[in-house]
């Protein structure tokens, strides 16, 4: 059993296709993470625009991506 009760390996071809299988959920996985980093920094971008020169900056909220460490954002860079 590989992540339901009916997904069996009964051969090398199930094994191999599992394992392709896998690897397609993994990068798919993947690329909606992406995709929502992006749609939130474009966001917080259209914020921040809109907000003009504001004295106090918000903080992007961060998310809980299971890499431990906090992540910096293009503004905090510049800085």
């Amino acid at each position: 059993m590989i992540l339901f009760s009916f997904w069996r390996i009964d051969s090398t071809g199930g094994l191999i296709g599992s394992m392709a299988a896998c690897l397609v959920l993994g990068v798919l996985f993947e690329g909606i993470k992406s995709l929502r980093d992006f749609l939130n920094a474009k966001e917080w971008e259209k914020k921040v625009e809109e907000g003009g020169d504001e004295e106090e900056e918000e903080e992007m909220p961060e998310r809980d991506s299971g890499g431990g460490g906090r992540r910096r954002h293009r503004h905090e860079q510049q800085q």
